[in-house]
């Protein structure tokens, strides 16, 4: 009788994919595209796949930040490539992510949006602002000379008045902010759409009498020179002559580097951030930033 003699068809998988499919995780670093940094390191599993990846690196990131494509070498990933597919030593997987900057806060101290203000979306509570250096190069400028005016903003009460309380304020940037300064400070903020009313919206340059319903106040800086921008005429400064001079020096620059100035706060009474601000040249929106309670 003779013998059949039986083919071996040999696997199409190479012995790193079929060791990576057996993992039951992978280590997966992302780095910034364009200068290599690294951006985050998740553990994932390797059927993953890459559109879910970007998901997950997504919400790693600083808000603002936006992964819009995932590559690996020099070719952009498919969303439904799998990362099983992707390791390159065993449990390693190596990639570079094109990300852009969306409406974003700029912080020097960076922190999660929901230690800022309650009302935030829950999926962004605990995501930090983005750190000042991810500002765009004219705004930031502004916004060093503005620290350097007022080193001691952190410490000077911003908001005074029968029925509400201040602290500190710190200089920040929103980037990418559109031309609505209404709609900019919310998404800056990552305040919850559904628990704001949609108001008019604002158009800068135009002169509003009295803050539009609950939320932005046209202001003219120039006119807040010797009191200070937060303050105005129905309010007495009596602060000491270093913090009166510090607010005055601010306040000047505000008016030479910026445009369109404004107040933004939560308005119907609520406690919450208030933010002193105005257009830069690039489009950007430099000011200071500061909280006010309602007693």
């Amino acid at each position: 009788m003779a013998r059949t003699k039986r083919t071996v068809c040999p696997s199409t998988e190479t012995p790193r994919k079929r060791m990576a499919s057996d993992l039951q995780e992978l280590s997966v670093h992302v780095r910034f595209a364009a200068s290599g940094e690294t951006l985050v390191t998740l553990p994932l599993r390797p059927q993953m796949a890459v559109s879910k990846v970007r998901e997950r690196v997504n919400r790693s990131l600083s808000l603002g930040l936006v992964v819009t494509s995932l590559l690996q070498g020099a070719g952009i990933l498919s969303e439904s490539a799998r990362l099983g597919e992707l390791a390159s030593e065993g449990s390693e997987v190596n990639l570079d992510a094109v990300v852009t900057l969306e409406t974003a806060l700029c912080m020097v101290r960076p922190c999660a949006a929901g230690d800022l203000v309650d009302i935030v979306r829950e999926e962004d509570r605990h995501r930090r602002h983005c750190d000042m250096s991810r500002a765009p190069s004219a705004a930031k400028a502004v916004a060093e000379s503005l620290m350097a005016a007022a080193p001691d903003l952190e410490s000077i009460q911003m908001i005074g008045g029968s029925n509400e309380s201040g602290h500190g304020g710190q200089v920040i940037v929103i980037a990418n902010p559109g031309s609505d300064a209404l709609s900019a400070c919310q998404k800056a903020l990552a305040l919850d759409d559904e628990d704001l009313e949609q108001e008019e919206e604002w158009i800068p340059g135009r002169r509003y009498a009295q803050a539009m319903p609950g939320r932005l106040l046209h202001l003219r800086f120039q006119e807040r020179l010797e009191l200070g921008f937060n303050r105005d005429d129905s309010e007495e400064a009596g602060e000491e002559d270093r913090v009166e001079s510090q607010l005055q020096a601010a306040t000047q620059i505000m008016c030479d580097k910026l445009s369109g100035h404004f107040k933004f706060d939560l308005g119907r009474g609520r406690s919450g951030p208030v933010i002193f601000s105005g257009f830069c040249e690039d489009g950007s929106i430099v000011g200071v930033l500061t909280s006010c309670v309602y007693t």
